[in-house]
């Protein structure tokens, strides 16, 4: 029986014994749940981490968080880095150094690298490396220090809150990251909480004549979601921070009860 003719009118055949349209893989095929779009292999994300992380300067790690250096007993972020010359700073050919940290999927599989620049470019200091996935940077034994477990903005406030023995995972915004988070978190015990914590950002915007608070809406984004995925009730308690100055000043006193501090300072 003869086909239908394409669209200029011609017909196709194909021998009986050629089966190689069998083998065509459907043009929408569904992507990993928890995976990513990232244009380089967990291979070479892992090389590029390891010789940065190997280069890595305490000190100059602190002075770029604004921590004290005699807080940094251990590396406060999985594969934390340093680079001297890793972003441009304008055409002249100079670059600026900065502070580094790989990102994760949901999987655990490297999928980027995030880097905090010592000085800010074009009104910031916050970039990801080119063909990075933005995703989840992990706090010094996340998972084996006792709860609760912090979800914060930043692989800065994840470094605080290690340095204080808290467990910590670090999203890459104030709203992004729940997916992620919900495969790295599917076996975490259900007896400990997980509090996302967000900024403590609110103003006046005068372009739009409103008050924003982006660290609240990424808490109750991320939390609702995470809470949907991990089928919580609610992602343990759901907080917002005063701010990055009070996890800075955990990481400066280490002498006191940094749980205490965390959860008296905390506002509902």
């Amino acid at each position: 029986m003869l086909g239908k003719p394409d669209s200029h009118g011609f017909h196709h055949y194909r021998r009986a014994d050629d089966s190689t349209h069998l083998n065509v893989k459907p043009r929408n095929a569904p992507r990993p749940v928890m995976g990513s779009t990232s244009k380089k292999s967990p291979t070479e994300w892992r090389d590029k981490s390891v010789k940065l992380h190997k280069s890595r300067d305490l000190g100059k790690i602190a002075t770029n968080f604004e921590l004290p250096a005699e807080a940094f007993k251990c590396c406060p972020i999985i594969g934390l880095g340093y680079g001297k010359g890793i972003h441009p700073a304008e055409d002249d050919g100079e670059f600026i150094g900065g502070v580094t940290a790989p990102m994760f999927d949901g999987n655990l599989v490297e999928i980027g690298i995030t880097k905090r620049l010592d000085r800010e470019k074009d009104g910031k200091n916050k970039f990801h490396f080119a063909g990075a996935t933005p995703g989840i940077m992990l706090g010094h034994q996340w998972d084996t220090l006792p709860g609760p477990l912090l979800n914060v903005e930043g692989m800065r406030d994840a470094a605080a809150l290690a340095l204080c023995s808290i467990p910590a995972l670090a999203r890459p915004s104030n709203v992004t990251g729940a997916e992620f988070l919900a495969g790295i978190l599917k076996d975490y015990p259900a007896h400990e909480s997980i509090v996302v914590m967000g900024e403590n950002d609110k103003r006046f915007v005068e372009m739009e004549g409103c008050l924003k608070w982006p660290g609240k809406e990424g808490v109750t984004v991320v939390a609702t979601k995470l809470a949907t995925l991990l089928n919580r009730t609610r992602a343990g308690r759901t907080r917002v921070s005063v701010g990055t100055a009070l996890i800075i000043a955990l990481a400066s006193h280490l002498q006191y009860n940094p749980r205490y501090q965390l959860h008296s300072a905390a506002q509902p």
